[in-house]
């Protein structure tokens, strides 16, 4: 049976070597000095700081879980169960006046006015397509260029009339959809 050696917990290293190591410049490891990296042996003037590589790491490790429990604390999307209970409150009484505003008919559901929109284009761009069939039978003889200017505004002019009367804000009382009103 071969017994493996003793491993030895990190390896001792120069500032230069851990800055390639773990990928951080050496400006970067000295303010980390300065935020309590463990540091075997200070630098003095000319010399470089050791460091032991597996106690470095470990601290890295703690550094990044205190940061990251400290921004779970400011996280925003943590509420206390009393704020949630009041925030609940607040989304129920908002509902309700939403509901009344409906039935006050003060607001309509956009489902029920776009197919009422649709209902009321769809006859103004029939009536708009009708107009050269309608009047060319009547007007093919009409000498007079005033009288068929007359004819193609007034039937233009009914077509867009349909459009502006149409009440698209008023429910109807039996389906509680607005509906189109014709001039």
């Amino acid at each position: 049976m071969k017994v493996l050696p003793a491993m030895s917990k990190g390896k001792e290293v120069s500032q230069a070597e851990l800055s390639d190591i773990i990928g951080k410049s050496q400006v970067t490891l000295r303010a980390w000095e300065r935020e309590g990296m463990p540091v075997l042996s200070k630098a003095g003037k000319g010399r470089a700081s050791t460091y032991n590589t597996v106690e470095v790491i470990e601290w890295m490790e703690a550094r990044l879980i205190s940061k990251f429990a400290a921004s779970k604390e400011d996280d925003t999307d943590v509420v206390s169960e009393d704020e949630g209970r009041r925030r609940k409150i607040v989304a129920e009484a908002k509902l309700a006046e939403l509901k009344l505003a409906v039935e006050s008919g003060e607001l309509v559901e956009i489902e029920a006015v776009g197919v009422e929109v649709d209902t009321v284009l769809s006859s103004v761009r029939a009536r708009l397509l009708a107009i050269p069939g309608t009047l060319a039978l009547t007007l093919t003889n009409e000498p007079d260029p005033s009288v068929v200017r007359d004819r193609v505004f007034d039937e233009i002019s009914g077509a867009l009339n349909e459009l502006s009367a149409a009440d698209l804000g008023r429910p109807s009382e039996a389906t509680g959809a607005p509906e189109a009103i014709e001039a």
